[in-house]
């Protein structure tokens, strides 16, 4: 059981420092959040080899479907929130239930919730930030990156599973 509270702890801290990251950049004001994100935006867009047209600011040009440097940025900061609150709550719950589907599922849905409100709350938090806006939009942004992360490290460890004995005859694991 010991290694499952260690590592309860070491994602719980890696969710609260993705936490930390994320509240640090929607703590900036408007000016030097888009400064910020035009810096990002013409090194990402430099190493594409993509040019910036004439007016246009690096961090609005589109890059993969129909998404700016912003949301990607968005989606990228909560995924990881997302995995690793769901790791963080999967070794968490394992270590009273053990590894099963239920601690599985229970752990998805409780990273999908505390993932969820964070991102609400930090929408919440930029609406009195100077120069910054608070925005649906940016929340549904967030799930999207939070849901798949959350969807491919519950299939990952769906996958690694011991199976359940008495399923079918003959098959053990």
């Amino acid at each position: 059981m010991k290694p499952n509270i260690i590592k309860t702890c070491i994602f719980g801290a890696l969710a609260v420092s993705v936490m930390a990251v994320i509240f640090m950049f929607s703590h900036q004001t408007g000016a030097t959040s888009s400064q910020a994100s035009n810096s990002v935006g013409k090194f990402i867009l430099s190493l594409l080899g993509v040019t910036v047209p004439e007016g246009q600011s690096p961090s609005s040009v589109v890059l993969f479907w129909g998404l700016t440097v912003r949301s990607l940025a968005h989606i990228f900061l909560f995924a990881t929130l997302g995995l690793f609150s769901f790791l963080a709550f999967y070794y968490a719950f394992a270590i009273k239930a053990g590894k099963n589907r239920l601690t599985l599922f229970s752990a998805a849905g409780s990273a999908f919730l505390f993932s969820l409100i964070y991102a609400v709350s930090d929408e919440v938090h930029q609406y009195f930030i100077a120069g910054r806006t608070s925005s649906p939009r940016d929340v549904f942004i967030d799930a999207c990156g939070f849901t798949c992360a959350i969807i491919i490290a519950c299939a990952v460890t769906f996958l690694s599973l011991p199976r359940a004995e008495g399923g079918n005859a003959g098959s053990r694991g």
